[in-house]
C-alpha cells in the first residue's frame, strides 16, 4: 500500500478507537478520578511517548522504564484505564520500526486488555482492542468471539439517519460503519457510511471514511499496524 494511503487509514483507525462510544461510556470515563502519584506517571509517560512519536528515538532502557512504571501505576489503581491504554500504547510503539519487534509482544497486548476487562467486561473499546491482537496473533476463534460481541451491540443500537442528527452522533456512526467491517460485517459497514455520505457529504469525517471503506480491504485496515 503506498505511504498517503497508509497515512489516512492510520489516522482514521485512530478516530475510529478514539470516538467509539459503548454503553454511553467513553474510552475513557473523564469523571474518573485518580490519585496525584498515578496521574503524574501518566502524564509523564505520556511526555515521553509523544517525543517518540515525533521522531526522539529511544532505547529499550525508556520503554522498559515506562512499562514498569505503569504497571506500578495500574497496581496503584486498577480501575483507572489511561494507564492501560498507555501501556498498550508503549508496547506497540517499541514494536514498531526502526523498533525491533518481539516475539510475544501480541500476547502482552491480549493480556493487558484481559487485566483490564476481567473488572470491565462491558467495555467494547478494550474488546475490540483485543480481538485485533488475537487476530494479528493468528488465534481467528478467540478474535471472532470478540468480533461477535461489537456485532451483538452494533445490532442493538437504532440508528437515526436524518439531516438534523447531532455531530457528535454523527462522528460515532462512522465509528460504527468501521467496526462493522472490522468485526466481519462489511455489507453494513458499507450500508452505513453510504447512507451517511448521502446526508452528509461535505462532512469531512463521513466523506474521508466513505473514500477508505470504499478503497480499501478489510485486511488493510485491520492490519495497517502489522510490520
Amino acid at each position: 500500500m503506498e505511504y498517503g494511503k497508509r497515512i489516512v487509514i492510520y489516522f482514521i483507525y485512530i478516530f475510529i478507537l478514539i470516538s467509539f462510544v459503548a454503553c454511553g461510556q467513553n474510552k475513557v470515563n473523564p469523571a474518573y478520578k485518580t490519585t496525584t502519584e498515578v496521574n503524574v506517571i501518566n502524564n509523564n509517560v505520556a511526555d515521553t511517548l509523544f517525543k517518540i512519536n515525533g521522531g526522539k528515538l529511544a532505547d529499550s532502557n525508556t520503554f522498559f522504564n515506562i512499562e514498569r512504571n505503569l504497571n506500578i501505576a495500574i497496581n496503584m489503581d486498577k480501575n483507572y484505564k489511561l494507564s492501560y491504554l498507555n501501556l498498550i500504547k508503549c508496547i506497540e510503539i517499541s514494536n514498531t520500526p526502526p523498533y525491533p519487534q518481539q516475539a510475544e509482544y501480541l500476547k502482552k497486548l491480549i493480556a493487558i486488555c484481559n487485566t483490564w476487562l476481567i473488572s470491565h467486561p462491558d467495555d467494547k473499546d478494550m474488546i475490540v482492542k483485543r480481538g485485533i491482537y488475537y487476530e494479528k496473533d493468528k488465534n481467528t476463534s478467540m478474535a471472532d468471539k470478540d468480533y461477535a460481541a461489537i456485532i451483538s451491540y452494533l445490532n442493538g443500537i437504532k440508528f437515526k439517519l436524518f439531516l438534523d442528527i447531532k455531530p457528535k452522533v454523527i462522528e460515532d456512526y462512522v465509528s460504527y460503519a468501521f467496526l462493522f467491517v472490522v468485526a466481519k460485517r462489511p455489507a453494513k459497514g458499507i450500508k452505513l457510511i453510504d447512507n451517511l455520505y448521502e446526508l452528509f457529504p461535505d462532512n469531512p469525517k463521513v466523506a474521508i471514511g466513505h473514500k477508505i471503506l470504499h478503497t480499501s480491504s478489510r485486511e488493510e485496515i485491520v492490519y495497517q499496524f502489522k510490520n
